[in-house]
Protein backbone atom coordinates (compact mmCIF):
# COMPACT_ATOMS: atom_id res chain seq x y z
CA UNK A 1 0.00 0.00 0.00
CA UNK A 2 1.49 3.45 -0.73
CA UNK A 3 -0.24 5.37 1.46
CA UNK A 4 1.89 8.29 1.24
CA UNK A 5 1.08 8.52 -2.29
CA UNK A 6 -2.49 9.83 -1.50
CA UNK A 7 -1.87 11.83 1.87
CA UNK A 8 0.40 14.82 0.86
CA UNK A 9 3.34 15.28 3.70
CA UNK A 10 1.72 18.41 6.34
CA UNK A 11 3.11 20.39 8.73
CA UNK A 12 1.26 20.73 12.27
CA UNK A 13 1.88 24.56 14.07
CA UNK A 14 4.34 25.30 15.94
CA UNK A 15 3.64 27.30 19.59
CA UNK A 16 4.94 30.10 18.36
CA UNK A 17 2.59 29.72 14.81
CA UNK A 18 -0.47 29.16 17.69
CA UNK A 19 0.18 32.59 19.43
CA UNK A 20 -0.28 34.65 15.81
CA UNK A 21 -3.48 36.44 14.31
CA UNK A 22 -4.50 35.59 10.80
CA UNK A 23 -2.08 37.65 9.33
CA UNK A 24 0.93 37.03 11.47
CA UNK A 25 3.41 34.23 10.84
CA UNK A 26 2.16 31.95 8.52
CA UNK A 27 1.00 28.41 9.11
CA UNK A 28 0.78 26.18 6.43
CA UNK A 29 0.11 22.35 6.32
CA UNK A 30 3.87 20.87 5.46
CA UNK A 31 5.69 19.37 6.50
CA UNK A 32 4.28 16.33 8.55
CA UNK A 33 2.13 14.02 8.57
CA UNK A 34 -1.04 16.00 9.87
CA UNK A 35 -2.46 19.39 9.25
CA UNK A 36 -2.47 22.12 10.92
CA UNK A 37 -5.43 23.94 12.12
CA UNK A 38 -5.45 27.47 11.30
CA UNK A 39 -7.53 29.03 8.11
CA UNK A 40 -6.23 30.77 5.54
CA UNK A 41 -7.06 34.35 6.17
CA UNK A 42 -10.27 35.70 4.13
CA UNK A 43 -9.26 36.44 0.41
CA UNK A 44 -5.82 35.35 0.98
CA UNK A 45 -3.88 32.75 -0.76
CA UNK A 46 -1.69 30.03 0.34
CA UNK A 47 0.64 27.76 -2.14
CA UNK A 48 2.88 25.08 -0.27
CA UNK A 49 5.27 23.36 -2.52
CA UNK A 50 8.07 20.84 -2.16
CA UNK A 51 9.97 17.78 -3.05
CA UNK A 52 10.45 14.42 -1.49
CA UNK A 53 12.13 11.36 -1.90
CA UNK A 54 11.42 7.47 -0.19
CA UNK A 55 12.37 4.34 -0.53
CA UNK A 56 10.14 1.46 0.77
CA UNK A 57 11.48 -2.17 1.21
CA UNK A 58 8.54 -5.26 1.63
CA UNK A 59 9.73 -8.26 2.87
CA UNK A 60 7.63 -11.55 1.63
CA UNK A 61 8.57 -14.28 -0.51
CA UNK A 62 10.07 -11.75 -2.93
CA UNK A 63 11.56 -8.58 -1.08
CA UNK A 64 10.60 -5.54 -2.85
CA UNK A 65 12.46 -2.80 -2.80
CA UNK A 66 10.73 0.81 -4.22
CA UNK A 67 11.88 4.32 -4.70
CA UNK A 68 9.78 6.76 -4.94
CA UNK A 69 10.30 10.70 -5.81
CA UNK A 70 7.57 13.64 -5.54
CA UNK A 71 9.44 15.87 -8.16
CA UNK A 72 6.69 18.44 -7.38
CA UNK A 73 3.71 18.00 -4.93
CA UNK A 74 1.48 21.54 -4.66
CA UNK A 75 -1.01 22.20 -1.88
CA UNK A 76 -3.12 25.54 -3.11
CA UNK A 77 -5.42 27.12 0.09
CA UNK A 78 -8.01 29.94 -0.43
CA UNK A 79 -10.21 31.63 2.60
CA UNK A 80 -13.28 32.36 1.83
CA UNK A 81 -13.89 33.27 5.26
CA UNK A 82 -13.05 33.71 8.80
CA UNK A 83 -13.98 29.53 9.38
CA UNK A 84 -13.60 28.06 5.84
CA UNK A 85 -10.89 27.73 3.22
CA UNK A 86 -11.25 26.55 -0.48
CA UNK A 87 -8.31 23.34 -1.27
CA UNK A 88 -6.45 21.96 -4.15
CA UNK A 89 -3.56 19.66 -4.69
CA UNK A 90 -1.68 17.33 -7.07
CA UNK A 91 1.16 15.97 -7.46
CA UNK A 92 3.61 14.90 -9.82
CA UNK A 93 5.04 11.28 -9.04
CA UNK A 94 8.12 9.35 -10.31
CA UNK A 95 8.32 6.08 -9.25
CA UNK A 96 10.31 2.67 -9.64
CA UNK A 97 10.36 -0.87 -8.28
CA UNK A 98 13.36 -3.11 -7.96
CA UNK A 99 15.73 -2.86 -10.84
CA UNK A 100 13.15 -1.31 -13.47
CA UNK A 101 13.22 1.75 -15.03
CA UNK A 102 10.98 4.83 -13.24
CA UNK A 103 7.66 5.22 -14.02
CA UNK A 104 6.12 9.22 -14.33
CA UNK A 105 3.24 10.89 -13.75
CA UNK A 106 0.14 12.94 -12.01
CA UNK A 107 -1.11 11.00 -8.76
CA UNK A 108 -5.05 12.08 -8.15
CA UNK A 109 -5.61 16.05 -8.34
CA UNK A 110 -7.67 16.41 -5.34
CA UNK A 111 -10.13 18.95 -4.33
CA UNK A 112 -11.90 19.97 -0.73
CA UNK A 113 -12.26 22.14 1.42
CA UNK A 114 -10.82 22.85 5.39
CA UNK A 115 -13.45 24.30 8.38
CA UNK A 116 -13.01 25.88 11.58
CA UNK A 117 -15.28 23.85 14.41
CA UNK A 118 -14.05 24.83 17.68
CA UNK A 119 -10.96 27.62 18.60
CA UNK A 120 -9.42 26.64 21.86
CA UNK A 121 -10.84 27.81 25.02
CA UNK A 122 -8.93 26.50 28.22
CA UNK A 123 -8.38 22.44 27.72
CA UNK A 124 -10.62 22.51 24.93
CA UNK A 125 -8.85 22.23 21.88
CA UNK A 126 -9.23 24.62 18.59
CA UNK A 127 -10.59 21.51 15.93
CA UNK A 128 -10.56 21.97 12.46
CA UNK A 129 -12.23 19.34 9.69
CA UNK A 130 -10.68 18.56 6.40
CA UNK A 131 -12.50 17.31 3.40
CA UNK A 132 -10.81 16.20 0.10
CA UNK A 133 -11.63 13.49 -3.15
CA UNK A 134 -9.28 12.60 -5.85
CA UNK A 135 -10.34 11.61 -9.33
CA UNK A 136 -9.57 9.15 -11.75
CA UNK A 137 -9.50 11.48 -14.48
CA UNK A 138 -7.30 14.01 -13.13
CA UNK A 139 -4.58 10.93 -12.89
CA UNK A 140 -1.67 9.82 -15.34
CA UNK A 141 -2.89 6.30 -16.99
CA UNK A 142 0.37 4.74 -15.34
CA UNK A 143 -1.28 5.73 -11.66
CA UNK A 144 -4.82 5.80 -12.40
CA UNK A 145 -7.30 4.28 -9.68
CA UNK A 146 -10.35 2.53 -10.16
CA UNK A 147 -12.47 5.17 -8.07
CA UNK A 148 -12.43 8.24 -6.55
CA UNK A 149 -10.18 8.32 -3.25
CA UNK A 150 -11.99 10.31 -0.72
CA UNK A 151 -10.58 11.50 2.73
CA UNK A 152 -11.72 13.02 6.18
CA UNK A 153 -9.60 14.10 8.74
CA UNK A 154 -9.75 16.28 12.18
CA UNK A 155 -7.17 18.52 13.48
CA UNK A 156 -6.78 19.26 17.09
CA UNK A 157 -4.63 21.77 19.05
CA UNK A 158 -3.97 22.21 22.52
CA UNK A 159 -0.90 25.26 23.62
CA UNK A 160 0.48 23.89 26.30
CA UNK A 161 3.22 26.55 26.87
CA UNK A 162 4.31 29.96 25.26
CA UNK A 163 6.56 27.84 23.16
CA UNK A 164 5.28 24.29 23.30
CA UNK A 165 1.82 22.75 22.08
CA UNK A 166 0.46 19.36 21.67
CA UNK A 167 -1.32 18.39 18.14
CA UNK A 168 -2.98 15.73 17.34
CA UNK A 169 -4.78 14.11 13.83
CA UNK A 170 -7.74 11.37 13.10
CA UNK A 171 -8.63 10.43 9.48
CA UNK A 172 -9.60 8.05 7.42
CA UNK A 173 -8.70 7.75 3.71
CA UNK A 174 -9.51 5.45 0.71
CA UNK A 175 -6.95 4.60 -1.89
CA UNK A 176 -9.44 4.20 -4.90
CA UNK A 177 -8.89 0.90 -5.24
CA UNK A 178 -9.42 -1.01 -1.37
CA UNK A 179 -13.16 -0.93 -0.38
CA UNK A 180 -11.77 -0.56 3.16
CA UNK A 181 -10.37 2.98 4.41
CA UNK A 182 -7.04 3.30 5.77
CA UNK A 183 -7.25 4.94 9.41
CA UNK A 184 -4.64 6.94 10.53
CA UNK A 185 -3.50 9.22 14.03
CA UNK A 186 -0.96 11.58 14.42
CA UNK A 187 0.71 12.82 17.57
CA UNK A 188 3.03 15.87 17.45
CA UNK A 189 4.58 18.60 19.79
CA UNK A 190 5.64 21.36 18.38
CA UNK A 191 8.60 23.55 19.67
CA UNK A 192 8.99 27.39 19.01
CA UNK A 193 12.74 28.09 18.99
CA UNK A 194 12.87 31.92 18.34
CA UNK A 195 10.72 34.02 16.49
CA UNK A 196 12.38 32.84 13.01
CA UNK A 197 12.60 29.01 13.81
CA UNK A 198 10.61 26.58 15.13
CA UNK A 199 10.70 21.93 15.18
CA UNK A 200 8.73 19.16 15.96
CA UNK A 201 8.34 15.51 16.61
CA UNK A 202 5.71 13.24 15.58
CA UNK A 203 4.40 9.80 15.72
CA UNK A 204 1.65 8.59 13.64
CA UNK A 205 0.41 5.71 12.26
CA UNK A 206 -2.51 3.62 10.49
CA UNK A 207 -4.32 0.38 9.79
CA UNK A 208 -6.39 -0.91 6.60
CA UNK A 209 -7.77 -4.21 5.86
CA UNK A 210 -6.85 -5.40 2.81
CA UNK A 211 -8.94 -6.99 0.33
CA UNK A 212 -6.49 -10.66 0.86
CA UNK A 213 -7.33 -14.10 1.58
CA UNK A 214 -6.70 -15.51 5.05
CA UNK A 215 -6.92 -14.29 8.66
CA UNK A 216 -3.75 -12.08 8.39
CA UNK A 217 -5.44 -9.09 6.30
CA UNK A 218 -4.58 -6.36 8.37
CA UNK A 219 -2.25 -3.78 7.41
CA UNK A 220 -1.03 -1.84 10.58
CA UNK A 221 1.95 1.00 10.46
CA UNK A 222 3.49 3.41 12.61
CA UNK A 223 6.43 5.93 11.80
CA UNK A 224 8.55 8.55 13.46
CA UNK A 225 9.35 11.93 11.84
CA UNK A 226 10.92 15.38 12.74
CA UNK A 227 11.44 18.27 10.82
CA UNK A 228 12.73 22.88 11.15
CA UNK A 229 11.30 25.06 9.48
CA UNK A 230 12.25 28.90 9.04
CA UNK A 231 10.57 32.16 8.36
CA UNK A 232 12.46 34.68 6.44
CA UNK A 233 9.55 36.83 5.84
CA UNK A 234 6.09 36.34 8.23
CA UNK A 235 4.44 35.19 4.68
CA UNK A 236 7.20 32.72 4.01
CA UNK A 237 8.23 29.30 5.26
CA UNK A 238 11.14 27.24 4.35
CA UNK A 239 11.13 23.67 5.33
CA UNK A 240 13.11 19.88 5.84
CA UNK A 241 11.84 16.80 7.47
CA UNK A 242 12.91 13.79 7.77
CA UNK A 243 11.27 10.18 8.92
CA UNK A 244 11.32 6.04 8.94
CA UNK A 245 8.64 3.23 10.17
CA UNK A 246 8.68 1.28 12.83
CA UNK A 247 8.58 -2.25 14.19
CA UNK A 248 8.01 -4.40 11.53
CA UNK A 249 10.50 -6.01 8.60
CA UNK A 250 8.82 -3.71 5.93
CA UNK A 251 10.52 -0.78 6.20
CA UNK A 252 10.03 2.60 4.93
CA UNK A 253 11.98 5.97 5.15
CA UNK A 254 11.66 9.91 3.86
CA UNK A 255 12.96 13.04 3.78
CA UNK A 256 11.20 16.37 2.05
CA UNK A 257 12.52 19.90 1.14
CA UNK A 258 9.69 22.55 0.88
CA UNK A 259 8.94 26.24 0.46
CA UNK A 260 5.41 27.91 1.63
CA UNK A 261 4.28 31.73 0.64
CA UNK A 262 1.22 33.77 1.45
CA UNK A 263 -0.20 35.90 -1.07
CA UNK A 264 -0.74 39.14 -0.54
CA UNK A 265 2.00 39.95 1.98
Amino acid sequence: MKFYLNIFICLLLSSYLYSQDSLGVLAPDRPGFGDAVFITPKKYLMIETGFWTENQKEVGSVIQNTRGIGLNSTLLRYGVSKKMELRFDYSLWQEKLNNEAFTTGFQPARVGVKLALLENKGAIPAVTFIGMTGFPFSTSKVFRTSAVNPSTELSFANPLTDWLTLCYNLGAAWDGENKNPAYYYALSLEMSLSDKLGCYIQGHGDSQKMDLPGDSNQLNQSFVEGGIVYYPKNNIQLDISSGISLGTENTYSFLTLGFCLRLPN
